[in-house]
């Protein structure tokens, strides 16, 4: 068996840390070069009513901008629950017009992110079929 000197580099070479898992971050183009949201018409029922949602919080003028909801956040939003979806503007309307939120896009893309996450971590967790009664 091969033994490392005390002196050798692999021998001082501090243990890797292992990485923690954290939601990927949503990258967004500059606010100047954002995409309209694209009209599906292809959506089911509750999916129409997430675009609906988008459409209507882009007119009201809370933010400033053609379309302060963007396409890379209703993409992002078509890809959770729909109900969790509205939620998520709900809660981004709540603060817009509180003054507290200056990028609803990056908070959508971001509370996407963030269930996506938890929604990987829940199935982890899941016990396996056979172990249930």
């Amino acid at each position: 068996a091969a033994f490392l000197k005390a002196d050798s580099p692999a021998a001082k070479a501090p243990a890797a840390k292992a990485p923690v898992a954290k939601a990927p971050a949503a990258k967004a183009p500059p606010v100047a070069q954002r995409q309209p949201p694209k009209p599906r018409k292809d959506l089911e029922f509750e999916q129409q009513a997430v675009q609906a949602k988008v459409q209507s919080l882009n007119k009201q003028g809370i933010w400033p901008g053609p379309h302060p909801l963007d396409e890379s956040a209703f993409a992002a939003l078509l890809k959770v629950e729909p109900q969790r979806a509205l939620e998520i503007l709900e809660e981004a309307e709540e603060k817009g017009t509180g003054g507290t939120l200056k990028d609803p896009s990056a908070f959508a893309r971001r509370a996407v992110a963030l269930e996506e996450s938890r929604g990987e971590f829940k199935l982890q967790l899941a016990p396996h079929p056979c172990k249930l009664g």
